[in-house]
């Protein structure tokens, strides 16, 4: 159950994703058995730290990618496989699995591919709209390798003019996941079925602390609530969006014994009922009691019982 959604705009830093791209624009190439990807120079060094697969709709992957990027003699300098699913932490629209952090550097070029799948159904977009290039790259040629050829590095060109995507990379040091919760609090409300949920954490866009509420109803105790929250950086672009999920606390109300009548409230009804049943209370060989006006529990209602009221009132 997710309730709600926060955004958090952010100043941009130089690491992140290597580029970000309209997942309304451009066409979906064919699903095949076939490693694509695309072509970048650096133009100064850089650190990969991920590995990326895009999942524009946020839902998941339907079919893991072997991913890798290679320099521009062939050789394979690191490769992770991108699950399936939602288990890859989401930064963005990627997918990302971290990787032991390769330097590359300026004024070489390299290759960012991997293995799609003829079954995903998962757009494999191509002709997009850049939204956002990181300064330090340059994005050329769109690469494809032969079908059924496996994982191998893309070397042919095709005619899309940016990449095909499907791969990418991250750059940059630092964690992936988009906050680091450092405290979090539950406080239920009066109603007995509201509750709030007040996160303290740093978001690894900028790594500056924040505290969130999340307000959340209706869910049962122990049901699973997740909110989701979106950090943009100051272009207006997504940084990173993550769910964060908790256990629906219990916050119903404890019954109140002075509430005779069930109807939630003490008021004049089960001031009557007390008063109708004042003195000793009768024998009975109900099980649950048959002396409901007994606030206190000695068998008789009386003085004692009436202050318990008061006390309790509304």
């Amino acid at each position: 159950m997710v309730l709600g959604t926060l955004a958090l705009a952010v100043p941009s830093l130089a690491g992140g994703n290597a580029l970000e791209y309209d997942v309304q624009s451009g066409i979906a190439g064919i699903q095949n058995n076939q490693s694509v990807g695309w072509q970048f120079d650096v133009l100064e060094t850089i650190t990969v730290q991920a590995l990326t697969w895009t999942d524009e709709d946020l839902d998941g992957l339907s079919h893991a990618h072997e991913t890798g990027i290679w320099d521009s003699a062939g050789n394979l300098l690191a490769s992770v496989v991108i699950p399936a699913g939602t288990d890859a932490p989401l930064r963005g629209i990627w997918r990302s699995v971290a990787i032991e952090p390769i330097e590359l550097a300026p004024g070489e070029s390299y290759t960012v591919g991997g293995l799609n799948n003829a079954q995903s159904i998962d757009r494999l977009a191509l002709n997009v709209n850049l939204t956002f290039v990181n300064a330090a790259i340059d994005v050329g040629d769109a690469l494809f390798a032969p079908i059924n050829g496996g994982f191998q590095r893309p070397t042919s060109v095709s005619g899309a003019f940016n990449g095909f995507y499907g791969p990418s990379f991250q750059i940059g040091d630092g964690q992936l996941d988009c906050l680091v919760v450092t405290d979090a609090q539950i406080d239920c409300h009066a109603d007995g079925t509201t509750f709030t949920w007040t996160v303290q954490g740093t978001n690894t866009c900028t790594g500056a602390s924040h505290m969130f509420n999340f307000t959340g109803s209706g869910a049962a105790a122990g049901e699973q609530v997740c909110f989701t929250l979106i950090v943009y950086d100051e272009t207006g672009g997504v940084c990173c969006t993550t769910d964060l999920c908790i256990a629906a606390p219990d916050c119903s109300l404890p019954a109140l014994p002075s509430d005779i009548d069930g109807d939630g409230a003490v008021q004049i009804l089960d001031l009557l009922a007390l008063l109708a049943a004042w003195g000793v209370c009768p024998v009975t060989f109900d099980p649950a009691g048959g002396c409901p006006a007994d606030l206190n529990g000695d068998d008789v209602v009386g003085i004692a019982d009436l202050l318990i009221m008061l006390m309790t009132w509304g």
